[in-house]
C-alpha cells in the first residue's frame, strides 16, 4: 500500500507540473528529481532507526501511510480549483521572476 501511495502521488504530481508548466519543463523535472531523492535519501539514513524505536505498524502503517493519504486527496482539489490556483499563481513574484527565465515555450 506505501508503495502504490507514493506511485500514485508522485505520477499525478508529476503528470500535473508538466502539463501546467510546459515552459520551464526540464528545469522542474530536474527539481521534482532532485526532490524526491533527498526524501528518499532521508528515510533511508533514518528510517531504520524510526523503526526499531518506534516500531513497524507505527512508522510505516501510522505515520508514512497518513502523510500519503493526505497528499493524495490534496489531488482532488486539484482537479477541481487547479486551474484558478495556476491563475492566481500567473500573477505573483514568482511567475515574474520565472517569465525571465523561459528561453523556450512548448505547446502541444
Amino acid at each position: 500500500m506505501c508503495d502504490w501511495g507514493s506511485y500514485f502521488f508522485f505520477t499525478f504530481t508529476l503528470a500535473y507540473a508538466i502539463d501546467s508548466y510546459t515552459a520551464n519543463t526540464s528545469e522542474m523535472l530536474i527539481a521534482m528529481c532532485v526532490g524526491k531523492q533527498l526524501i528518499s535519501f532521508a528515510f533511508g539514513i533514518y528510517l531504520l532507526d524510526w523503526v526499531l524505536e518506534s516500531g513497524y505498524a507505527v512508522v510505516i502503517a501510522g505515520v508514512f501511510t497518513a502523510v500519503l493519504f493526505a497528499n493524495n486527496l490534496l489531488v482532488l482539489p486539484f482537479m477541481r480549483y487547479g486551474k484558478q490556483i495556476r491563475t492566481f499563481y500567473a500573477h505573483t513574484w514568482l511567475a515574474r521572476m520565472h517569465r525571465r527565465s523561459v528561453k523556450q515555450v512548448i505547446t502541444h
